[in-house]
């Protein structure tokens, strides 16, 4: 049999590393590259936030992506979201969220690191996640993070995608309500 990490001992493992004085944003993306997450719990997770019995099969008139809160803590925020099967591109676009990490669970998810300067909008870095896929992202300098003012998370394919996102600080209720 295989072992999965469960959502509760991510919690648990984040809640350790976040406590010590000295946490290394490079040490919560090795956790999240080597977490085995429980597929079934996900999913279970994602068919509440979904509009069909199975989110697979999710109408294409439904506006991507679909997000479910996993936990907020005092230190940090966990999403789960959905991006549906669609031709037609879904972006989502933070601003200012401090840190952030985005893993892929399932699926592909373009993702864009973006800074606002007097000359206009310059791109910092472009990359597609493909599954198992983690990227650690900052709006300020940090090492191993690119400096982002925006970050822009688009997907658009037949195949749908589901990715697990941590924020630093944790992220303000205003956003969790959508």
């Amino acid at each position: 049999g295989r072992w999965f990490l469960s959502f509760r001992g991510l919690q648990s493992l984040l809640n350790e590393e976040f406590s010590r004085p000295e946490w290394k944003p490079n040490t919560i993306a090795t956790l999240l590259t080597k977490a085995v997450l429980n597929p079934q719990e996900w999913r279970e997770r994602l068919s509440n936030a979904v509009p069909q019995q199975h989110p697979w099969e999710a109408a294409a008139t439904t506006t991507w992506p679909k997000h479910v809160l996993v936990a907020q803590d005092k230190h940090y925020t966990i999403i789960l979201s959905y991006w549906g099967s669609s031709p037609e591109r879904s972006v989502a676009i933070e601003g200012g969220t401090g840190m952030s990490w985005t893993l892929v669970l399932e699926g592909e998810l373009e993702e864009q690191a973006v800074n606002l300067g007097n000359d206009g909008p310059t791109v910092v870095r472009s990359s597609v996640l493909k599954e198992e896929s983690c990227s650690f992202l900052s709006s300020f300098e940090t090492s191993g993070a690119a400096s982002a003012d925006i970050v822009e998370r688009s997907h658009s394919s037949e195949t749908p995608c589901v990715s697990l996102h941590v924020y630093h600080p944790p992220l303000p209720e205003a956003w969790l309500k959508g």
